[in-house]
C-alpha cells in the first residue's frame, strides 16, 4: 500500500498532479483466515486516507487462466472458458462503476476524465 501510494505522489509531483486513486480492486484472493484479516486491513487502511478509496467487491479470485491469458495476448472475453468471460464481466462491471460514480460525481477522490 505504501509503494502505491508513493508511486502516486511521484507521478502527481512529475507527470500529472490531478492523479488520484478511484478505486481499488484485490486480485489473486484465495480463502483464508489470513487473506481475510488482510482484505480487513486493507479495508481499513483505504477507509482512513486522506481521501477515501473504495475497495470494489467482489475480489478477483486466483485463477491460472488469468496468466496464461495475459501470456497468450488473449483477452478473459475470448479465453474460452466460463469463467474466463464471468471474470471479463466482473471486470467491466468494476470499470463501468468507477466510470460511473466520476461521472456522477460520487466519487470526490477521482480525477478529472
Amino acid at each position: 500500500m505504501d509503494r502505491l501510494l508513493d508511486t502516486v505522489e511521484i507521478i502527481q509531483e512529475y507527470t500529472n498532479p490531478k492523479l488520484t486513486i478511484a478505486a481499488a480492486i484485490v486480485n489473486g484472493v484465495q480463502k483464508t483466515k489470513r487473506m481475510d484479516h488482510w482484505m480487513s486491513e486493507l479495508q481499513g487502511a483505504l477507509i482512513n486516507l486522506p481521501a477515501p478509496v473504495s475497495l470494489l467487491s467482489p475480489p478477483v479470485q486466483r485463477a491460472s487462466f488469468i496468466a496464461e491469458a495475459q501470456e497468450s495476448g488473449r483477452g478473459l472475453d475470448t479465453w474460452g472458458t466460463v469463467k474466463a468471460r464471468v471474470l471479463h464481466q466482473t471486470y467491466a462491471d468494476y470499470l463501468t462503476s468507477i466510470l460511473h460514480s466520476i461521472d456522477n460525481g460520487e466519487n470526490r477522490n477521482a480525477a478529472e476524465v
